[in-house]
């Protein structure tokens, strides 16, 4: 049974391929290689040995077409040249192997694997044609070089090749399309600049009478002048090479084994299954969005967010969803670059432009952050764990985070050396489609995976919040353990916290470091900066309203001169905290701990807008602390 090229729904016009492929064999290839040993067995007339090699020729047209199956459909003119010579190839090679010795059965093996490959190949290119010509949906992963080359495929406009496959050996068909002029832009002649520069000449030719001397400032000018004029001539001359040198590359070049290929100067080559197509990537996205919503559509109940699945769970949903539909580096671009949380979170990069957060932005940008000992985040770092090594211009290579790195300048030469790395381009922008191509699934899934798991504690939050019994303290993990089963609970928990970062603003613990000794002996003496930023704070969180508030007052103990003690009243209840010795950091720690007995106001502190149920978002709160201490190092 015959097959057909290409895979578009709407079916194909069978015409070019199968009237290539259906030709009779040569015949006097038949009879050239039949004739001889039919006459030396018969030795009958000249019409006797006609009629007997015309029965051969039958025969093995009719066992060739059983062998090598002839697809129907049409082909691009492109291939259709290119199937009619591998047709007459392999059938040349079928006749010649008719003999029932090893060898023979071993050549017809080779060429019917090779027919088939290359049928497959063509099956697969003009299925990929007939879907990119039937839609106008651009791939999100393309850059502005990417969709000219699906144009020019969609309109018709490559060229095929064949070549040999570096790493099996085998030949390939390949698919080139013309390559940009990588010529420099034309220079702009300044007429007017020129025709000043005449004047000035004139003005001092001795050969033009009267001779007159050029003034300073004419001098000057005239100085600026020449050497903008010679900056012209040579940018103009360097144009005029680069143009001449464009012009005259050759078209084919010597690849392996002195196979002539296109020129890679001149074209882009794509492989079968790299080849850019329009409308490709649907049933791709339609995979990823399922399994993005899959948990996260129709919540509404308590029990509905009572979960606690992690970011890794999430990742590898994702690595089984994707594993079978992301086939091409086209669709691992389009996986890259799409954003398909849909949880409005943006980013502005250094130009101030928002950006999505698609795995591609996060890391072009650099918005990886580093962990809390300044290691790497894990999207910059290989699969073995170290740190990705980058292409540069000169082909030269740089390791991510070193210092060679961070010298790199402007900023958007470094977003440059990270976007050829996600697209697996060298240094002169060809693809490498197979390269990187498992660190990137890796890299994606696993950051899907802290996608979906944001986007469900969010989710999770907003529920609870609502119902007053959600609080991240910062201590533990988002997600179920920072959800209380009652608001008193919640509130008990945030009240302790508010009342932490209250002391901590007030008395930073990093003023018991020994750099701020002379500092914290200063400030902690009557009228200190200290003394003064603890009370300011209590006193603005005190809700004197409130019948159940305990008063706080704050004193030094300044009995002993520059003695660094502070007494504390909450209430009735007194104590005194003593930060000359060597247990500072436990009278630190006991001060902070007496200091939750201060009930503060409890409207203040039921105000989400006044203080956030999650620690992450007291910018405000906590910054209090740089205000009181502007200068030191807290």
């Amino acid at each position: 049974m015959a097959t057909s090229f290409g895979q578009a729904d709407t079916g194909l016009i069978k015409a070019t391929a199968g009237a290539e492929a259906g030709q009779h064999i040569d015949q006097n290839l038949m009879i050239g290689s039949v004739i001889g040993g039919v006459a030396a067995k018969i030795g009958a007339g000249y019409a006797d040995r006609q009629k007997s090699a015309k029965k051969a020729i039958d025969k093995l047209n009719s066992d060739f077409a059983n062998a090598y199956q002839v697809p129907d459909g049409e082909l691009d003119p492109q291939m259709a040249s290119d199937f009619h010579n591998l047709t007459m190839e392999h059938k040349k090679i079928y006749v010649n192997n008719q003999g029932k010795d090893v060898k023979s059965r071993r050549n017809l093996a080779a060429s019917k694997r090779n027919y088939d490959a290359r049928i497959a190949e063509y099956d697969k290119v003009m299925g990929t044609l007939q879907v990119s010509r039937g839609s106008e949906i651009k791939n999100e992963g393309w850059n502005a070089e990417r969709e000219r080359e699906a144009e020019m495929f969609k309109k018709g406009q490559y060229e095929h090749g064949t070549r040999i496959n570096e790493s099996t050996g085998e030949q390939e068909g390949y698919y080139a399309t013309k390559r940009l002029s990588t010529v420099s832009a034309e220079p702009k002649r300044d007429e007017a600049m020129f025709d000043r520069l005449k004047e000035l000449e004139d003005i001092k030719n001795p050969n033009i009478p009267p001779t007159v001397e050029l003034t300073a400032d004419e001098q000057e000018e005239y100085e600026k002048l020449t050497e903008k004029s010679r900056a012209y001539n040579t940018s103009s001359e360097n144009y005029k090479n680069e143009v001449k040198n464009w012009e005259n590359l050759p078209d084919f070049v010597e690849g392996v084994n002195g196979e002539m290929i296109h020129n890679p100067k001149l074209y882009k080559t794509h492989g079968a299954s790299d080849i850019p197509s329009f409308g490709s990537t649907d049933e791709l996205n339609s995979a990823v969005l399922e399994t993005y919503e899959d948990d996260l559509t129709d919540l509404s109940s308590d029990s509905d967010f009572n979960q606690d699945k992690s970011s890794s769970q999430y990742a590898r949903n994702f690595k089984k969803s994707l594993k079978e539909k992301s086939k091409t580096h086209d669709d691992r671009m389009n996986l890259v670059f799409s954003d398909f949380s849909d949880d409005k979170v943006t980013f502005e990069d250094a130009e101030g432009k928002v950006q999505q957060n698609s795995f591609a932005n996060m890391f072009i940008y650099e918005q990886g952050k580093p962990g809390e000992d300044g290691e790497l985040n894990p999207m910059y770092l290989d699969l073995d764990g170290k740190p990705i090594v980058l292409v540069t211009d000169s082909g030269g290579t740089v390791e991510y985070g070193s210092e060679s790195w961070k010298g790199i300048e402007p900023e958007s030469k470094k977003q440059e050396y990270m976007e050829k790395f996600l697209r697996s381009e060298d240094e002169n922008g060809n693809t490498k489609t197979g390269e990187n191509k498992e660190w990137l699934m890796d890299k994606y899934t696993n950051f899907m995976g802290d996608v979906k798991k944001d986007h469900f504690e969010q989710m999770q939050r907003n529920h609870f919040e609502g119902k007053n019994r959600y609080f991240d303290d910062g201590t533990t993990d988002k997600g179920i353990q920072n959800v209380y089963a009652d608001e008193q609970y919640q509130f008990v928990a945030k009240e302790k916290a508010y009342n932490g970062a209250l002391f901590e603003n007030g008395f930073p613990e990093e003023l018991l470091d020994e750099e701020n000794d002379a500092y914290l002996t200063s400030e902690l003496q009557v009228g200190g900066k200290i003394l003064k930023a603890l009370k300011a704070e209590y006193e603005n969180a005190i809700d004197a309203a409130d019948e159940n508030h305990l008063a706080v007052t704050i004193k030094n103990d300044n009995l002993v001169p520059n003695r660094r003690a502070i007494t504390v009243t909450v209430g009735k209840e007194k104590r005194s905290f003593n930060f000359d010795g060597d247990d500072s950091k436990q009278q630190y720690k006991e001060m902070k701990e007496f200091l939750t007995k201060a009930k503060l106001s409890t409207s203040l502190i039921r105000d989400p807008r006044a203080v956030p149920n999650s620690v992450d978002d007291w910018g405000e709160i906590n910054d209090r602390k740089n205000t009181h201490h502007a200068g030191i190092n807290i």
